[in-house]
């Protein structure tokens, strides 16, 4: 199994669930947004390990990793252009 690298990037639901929303509603709503993808990227790394694939789950840790920081940190500098375009 060669795992899908790009599965459930939820990097840009974050940027923006930590900018929009009262303090107490942050958590709930990234926890939600990014349920599903915390399970489908578990899975496949703890499949690739048992199955002695060392090199692709590492791979796909560091892939999912560096995506979902940089889909959060643009995600956030969208939001902050908008926001600053339109003034709010």
């Amino acid at each position: 199994m060669m795992p899908t690298g790009f599965t459930g990037f939820s990097g840009e639901r974050v940027g923006i669930g930590l900018i929009f929303g009262p303090p107490a509603s942050r958590f709930v709503r990234i926890a939600n947004l990014g349920k599903n993808s915390i399970s489908t990227f578990s899975s496949e790394v703890v499949t690739l390990a048992l199955r002695q694939q060392y090199g692709w789950a590492l791979a796909e840790i560091l892939i999912h990793i560096a995506g979902s920081l940089s889909l959060t940190v643009l995600g956030m500098f969208i939001v902050r252009f908008l926001m600053a375009k339109e003034g709010l």
